[in-house]
């Protein structure tokens, strides 16, 4: 069997299901998570597209699936505890002066 999108597969397809699984495995869709400890603001983008752009209040969170690449822009970088594909993000680390953090995520 071989899918539109070129990928052979030799069991019988079950759907289109089993393509959107394959991407998740192979780790094309990942995702994307944040804890706010403190009030913070969160921009994402995905190229010139902004996905979000929101103030979070403490303890609320924030889960997407989101496909690299992609840019994280947040304000009180030290507010927020974050993980994509099961990795921590370190907001502060690259935090400016005013503790606002600009994360680029690529393809890997």
């Amino acid at each position: 069997f071989q899918a539109e999108d070129g990928i052979r597969d030799r069991s019988p397809s079950r759907g289109l299901g089993d393509v959107y699984k394959r991407q998740v495995d192979e780790g094309i869709i990942k995702n994307l998570s944040l804890r706010f400890l403190e009030e913070s603001w969160v921009e994402i983008y995905q190229g010139n597209n902004q996905l979000i752009y929101k103030l979070f209040k403490t303890n609320e969170n924030l889960e997407i699936s989101i496909t690299p690449p992609f840019k994280i822009i947040v304000g009180n970088a030290r507010g927020i505890v974050g993980f994509y594909n099961q990795n921590e993000i370190n907001f502060t680390q690259v935090a400016n002066k005013l503790n606002v953090s600009s994360i680029e995520i690529d393809n890997e």
